[in-house]
């Protein structure tokens, strides 16, 4: 089969019974061959047999019944299901010729093949979780990170970081109070012009037709004021928005560690990201982390948040439990990792 892993998982929680024999994975055989190309079986039919094609009829029925497999006729999907067996057993055939003659045959035949069966139970039977240890090593490594981040604080040249947040900060509040002015002006010439008007249109001693050019006159100065009013305070909200950034130095901020490590530590530009910005990832740090002892601390301490962020909290707030109180884990076996 293709993906046996899977099959095996369904055929087992929903009929009640587990494959026997020698499991063959054609998607894995592909993967000992070529690691790097693409496993899908559609995509392996079309290049390795003369069977592409084989799903358009089905594809043509999903079409026309809207998407939904119940509408299907199922005569479509027998004749379907009856090709798809045949493809993959022809793939089989075609695979194994060429896998046995691969260095990598003895890992297939005794590790891959013969962990679809062990995968598949791991993931339907899930993993115990020990709440306990997880909050242990959650508050450890939260007490590594404030450490690590009291030991930052102490370098002369973060506090340095800190004095020029300070100082852009001052500068904000500046921008927002001219903002605040500027908007507040704009309002009181709208007030102005509206009273002219409203005093115009109650005039009396105006012929109607002076009366109706100035109202038009006075009708497009207000809209014209009214624009500027929203948009000085459009101006006043972005100065506000900016104002509310960190005041203190956050190693968890690209944007300090940037300020901290090229316009105070004065380190050499050689990597960008892509927006042509000044990189601050792991490679910069592991780079400078030999020269400099707040690189090695800033990279450490990412390492420690992503552990928690990634690993403990999905735990700790049960977005990865299931209802039984175990994670199962979908193993993908064609990462070069293995990872879950």
């Amino acid at each position: 089969g293709h993906n046996l892993k899977f099959e095996f998982t369904w055929s087992t929680m929903f009929l009640g019974q587990e494959p026997e024999g020698e499991l063959w994975d054609t998607m894995l055989m592909h993967y000992s061959i070529d690691e790097v190309g693409g496993h899908g079986l559609k995509l392996l039919i079309d290049r390795l047999t003369e069977y592409g094609g084989y799903e358009r009829d089905l594809d043509r029925a999903r079409s026309a019944a809207g998407g939904v497999w119940e509408n299907i006729d199922l005569e479509v999907l027998c004749r379907y299901n009856a090709r798809d067996s045949w493809v993959t057993a022809l793939l089989c055939s075609r695979l194994h010729p060429l896998v046995t003659r691969e260095r990598q045959w003895p890992v297939l035949r005794n590790i891959l093949n013969r962990s679809i069966r062990l995968l598949a139970r791991m993931e339907m039977d899930g993993i115990t979780v020990s709440m306990k240890n997880v909050m242990g090593l959650d508050n450890t490594i939260q007490a590594h990170v404030e450490d690590t981040d009291k030991a930052l604080l102490d370098f002369p040249e973060v506090q340095r970081v800190e004095n020029l947040i300070r100082a852009s900060r001052l500068k904000r509040q500046q921008a927002v109070n001219s903002k605040d002015s500027a908007h507040e002006k704009a309002k009181e010439v709208l007030e102005v012009l509206k009273k002219e008007r409203n005093a115009i249109w109650k005039s009396k001693d105006l012929p109607g037709m002076k009366k109706a050019k100035a109202l038009t006159r006075l009708d497009a100065k207000i809209e014209k004021q009214a624009a500027t009013v929203q948009r000085r305070h459009q101006f006043f909200l972005s100065a506000v928005e900016a104002l509310e950034g960190e005041a203190t130095f956050n190693p968890g901020s690209g944007r300090h560690v940037e300020t901290l490590l090229y316009d105070v530590l004065g380190l050499r530009v050689f990597k960008l990201t892509k927006k042509r910005g000044r990189s601050t990832d792991d490679e910069v740090l592991e780079h400078y982390s030999k020269k400099h002892k707040i690189c090695s601390l800033l990279r450490e301490r990412r390492k420690l948040v992503k552990l928690k962020s990634t690993y403990l909290d999905p735990i700790i707030s049960g977005q990865v439990l299931k209802p039984d109180g175990k994670i199962h884990p979908n193993v993908i076996p064609l990462a070069r990792t293995g990872r879950l």
